[in-house]
């Protein structure tokens, strides 16, 4: 198209000026030119046309939607009357983004697509990548990542036609967005895109390629890498037009302060994105589904669920499918707080199942992780999603969440009520399942102290069942019906621990809006339980010194007490003793906590109760015929007496979960064809075969004298016994 000088030269100082992001500029000029009647008649038509063009691009960028859209109508209206050149395939390229962005994605793919095909007819590379590349972000608004990861592919191709460098690298750098929210961290980062940003002096990508960095940091937890990169994208974005930046840059600032526990910081920000005069439609859905997850945290469930309403019909409105399954996740939580636990398990598998799906792994491990911590489901259901969200968390090479659903793990064993079948009520002890007769002496001994106040210190190695009896000497007392707190002070945070165990006053520091009462104090006249006390920092130690003596708590920022009735429960697998002696546990606290010790024995000095373990666990799982073909039990305890079950209890109730979910059939002879977990070489049968001929020729040299045989070993007389149990020696 033959352009006149004066058109030339305006064209020319509008192109400078959005090289430099001055959008607002751009839209003053063409508005001062095509106001004034003398200056437009320097304008042919189609030059007129072109003008609108430009200006509908700006006011885009300046996200004024309904402006650029009514103007770039104007504009194709006066490019339609021309012959197909590349300002027409420019315009319908502009008409698609400001439908997209006002959520019409299928009109807006119609454009994209005539875009491309008018830029190919021109044999346009620069003009034929951009449709292509936002075709690639409509496929991933519907959940279409490979889809998406295709079009993106093409773009990187095409690109190495281009006259421009930077094409290549922001395509790549979408195709890492891509990779991000399928969860490929690795392929992720591993994409070449020059994402140091300081390879160019392109500011649109720089701050694009912070932000990319800034977003990864966010979900993988790297909360310093994800503000050192937003602060570098706010310097490059502040004092410029760079208004659809300034969006994300909010939208991701409000996910770190989210990370970080800093909730009013989060609102803030989503709400200064849902402020702004025409926020994108994705933006909208997004930034509410956001929005909710932080009332969820604050457990504000009402204003939540409102905020859950309005997102979903601003997430349907543009079928974005990503944001959809997370919204379903939001509402698991929601009705789980409700106690609906029908409508939180379906909202929970809508959510696995749509993200799933669509292949959005990072964002379906969180689903799991969550979908774990409802109490919604069942232990072994629970057991079974969170199992699912740490593989796929390791999958995805993100040891911070791995370590979340740890603690997750940890607080469900704890919690859990593995005898729920047994019990009559809510209210009711948990069964403990046992003959072995150092158990039943336990259990006399918590018969006699139940209902006294006596602090009681449970010791022995994981999985021995601590929490249970915790539970069951709360359960069996008459404080069964009032509160049974529980603090695990390995899983708080120390800078956290002293505010959760006695509450802090108004003011007391940062984000210290309003009263509140720690545990301890909410735990009146019930029980409040002391999980893995060893790990109690030093000063906390002192403090928990304080209210076992005294009875009190005093809350952080105040000078007076506040009494307690309550009853004061500890446990720990670590040397309290050895621990004393190292200087790492108070001995103060330690004979304090001596008042009433029980020690649990592991699984291996009570291999009589793993029978009954056995048949307990296979209740309600139709494998109970078990417990009638004693031929196939036998073989089956024969099997789990020859382990040494260092995760005791717990590791072969997984144990049996894991056969049952592998065995080829519904069958109890189908249970002995799972291989175990931990495989025997030659080179170990062969070990143990020798380890049992040298206890026999022990026992024989002391005539079948059990004590003179251990003495002889110099082990313990007990330990001797169990080795004779697991060599199957009489």
């Amino acid at each position: 198209m033959i352009l006149t000088t004066t058109a030339r030269a305006l064209f020319n100082k509008l192109d400078e000026l959005i090289r430099q992001e001055k959008f607002d500029s751009v839209v003053n000029m063409i508005e001062s030119v095509l106001l004034d009647g003398d200056s437009s008649r320097d304008f042919p038509v189609v030059e007129q046309g072109i003008l609108l063009l430009y200006k509908a691009e700006s006011l885009f960028r300046l996200c004024k939607f309904s402006a650029s859209e009514e103007t770039i109508l104007r504009s194709l209206k006066i490019l339609s009357n021309t012959e197909i050149n590349e300002q027409f395939a420019r315009a319908k390229f502009v008409r698609g983004q400001v439908l997209q962005a006002l959520g019409s994605l299928e009109s807006a793919e119609e454009e994209f697509n005539e875009s491309y095909v008018y830029f190919k007819r021109l044999d346009d590379v620069n003009g034929m990548l951009k449709p292509l590349n936002r075709l690639a972000n409509i496929a991933y608004l519907e959940g279409k990542y490979e889809k998406a990861a295709d079009f993106l592919k093409r773009c990187v191709q095409l690109s190495q036609r281009s006259d421009d460098d930077h094409d290549s690298m922001a395509y790549r750098l979408n195709l890492r967005r891509i990779y991000t929210i399928q969860g490929r961290f690795a392929e992720a980062s591993g994409i070449s895109c020059a994402d140091d940003a300081r390879v160019t002096d392109d500011r649109l990508f720089q701050c694009h390629a912070f932000l990319t960095r800034a977003h990864i940091s966010c979900l993988t937890l790297d909360v310093d890498c994800a503000a050192e990169t937003l602060e570098n994208a706010f310097h490059l974005i502040h004092d410029t037009d760079l208004m659809q930046e300034a969006i994300y840059y909010r939208e991701y600032s409000g996910l770190l302060a989210y990370t970080r526990g800093n909730y009013a910081k989060a609102r803030e920000y989503y709400h200064k994105v849902l402020d702004m005069p025409e926020p994108t439609a994705s933006a909208v859905a997004q930034t509410l589904r956001m929005l909710t997850d932080v009332y969820i945290a604050e457990e504000k469930f009402a204003i939540a669920e409102e905020t859950a309403v309005k997102a979903e019909a601003a997430i349907t409105r543009i079928n974005e499918r990503i944001e959809l399954g997370a919204l379903y996740r939001a509402y698991g939580q929601i009705h789980t707080h409700k106690q609906e636990a029908e409508s939180a398990c379906d909202d929970f598998k809508r959510s696995i199942d749509l993200l799933r799906e669509i292949g959005a792994r990072y964002e379906l491990a969180l689903s799991y992780l969550t979908a774990g911590k409802s109490e919604s489901y069942g232990f072994d259901e629970r057991m079974r999603h969170l199992e699912m969200s740490r593989m796929l968390f390791i999958e995805m090479d993100v040891p911070k969440r791995v370590e979340q659903v740890k603690i997750a793990f940890a607080e469900l064993r704890r919690a859990a009520n593995v005898s729920a079948a047994s019990r009559k009520d809510d209210l009711a002890a948990p069964a403990i399942i046992t003959g072995n007769r150092q158990m039943k002496e336990i259990l006399a001994a918590v018969e006699r102290i139940k209902n006294t106040s006596h602090t009681v210190l449970i010791t022995g190695e994981t999985g021995t069942g601590k929490d249970l009896l915790a539970e069951y000497i709360h359960r069996s007392s008459t404080r069964a019906n009032k509160p049974f707190r529980i603090v695990n002070t390995a899983a708080i945070p120390s800078e956290l621990l002293e505010s959760e165990l006695f509450g802090y006053r108004k003011g007391t520091y940062t984000g210290a809006t309003h009263d509140k009462a720690g545990l301890i104090e909410s735990a009146e006249e019930g029980t409040f339980y002391f999980d893995e006390i060893g790990d109690a920092p030093l000063s906390v130690q002192t403090k928990i010194l304080r209210v076992l003596d005294t009875k009190s708590v005093r809350r952080l920022g105040t000078t007076s007490d506040i009494k307690v009735n309550t009853r004061f429960i500890a446990a720990t697998n670590l040397d309290l003793k050895q621990m004393m002696d190292s200087g790492h546990f108070r001995s103060d606290l330690y004979y304090r906590l001596q008042e009433m010790p029980l020690h649990l024995p592991p699984l291996r000095d009570r291999l009589d109760d793993i029978r009954l373990l056995v048949e307990f666990f296979l209740q309600g799982t139709g494998f109970e015929s078990a417990a009638t073909d004693s031929g196939t039990l036998d073989r089956l305890i024969e099997r789990f007496n020859n382990r040494d079950w260092p995760g005791n209890i717990r590791e072969l109730k997984f144990e049996i979960n894991r056969m049952i979910a592998l065995a080829p059939g519904n069958n109890i002879d189908d249970l002995l064809k799972v291989p175990s977990a931990i495989g025997k070489t030659d080179e170990s049968i062969d070990k143990v075969s020798i380890e049992r001929e040298h206890l026999l020729e022990v026992l024989r040299r002391n005539d079948s004298n059990q004590s003179k045989a251990a003495r002889e070993l110099g082990i313990h007389e007990s330990t001797f016994r169990y080795h004779m149990r697991k060599h199957r020696i009489s």
